[in-house]
């Protein structure tokens, strides 16, 4: 979180996860940063990071969720940049901030 905080760059979890199950994780875990539930998937939908069909890259338990993918949103909106990875594939805390102090 620090070299979030460094940055003032607000993180923010959006996840198709229940209320009661992402508040168990943030306990569980001591994280401390916004949650937020996307029942249905709406928000990943929004922003084209819902896989409905088996695609390259993601697996049969990835089919009718949202894509695992990090956004960088200005305060305006504006989608400034994205990762779109896998259930393997997570981009690092370096690939992060320098996305972070290039875009925002």
């Amino acid at each position: 979180m620090s070299e979030f905080e460094k940055r003032n760059v607000k993180l923010i979890a959006i996840a198709k996860d229940s209320t009661r199950r992402l508040k168990k994780m943030k306990e569980v875990n001591n994280f401390n940063f916004t949650t937020i539930p996307d029942k249905g998937g709406k928000i990943a939908k929004s922003y084209n990071m819902f896989v409905t069909e088996k695609t390259d890259g993601h697996d049969d338990l990835q089919v009718n969720n949202a894509l695992p993918a990090k956004v960088l949103i200005k305060k305006n909106g504006e989608i400034v940049w994205y990762y779109i990875g896998s259930k393997e594939d997570r981009p690092t805390i370096e690939i992060l901030t320098d996305a972070i102090d290039k875009y925002l």
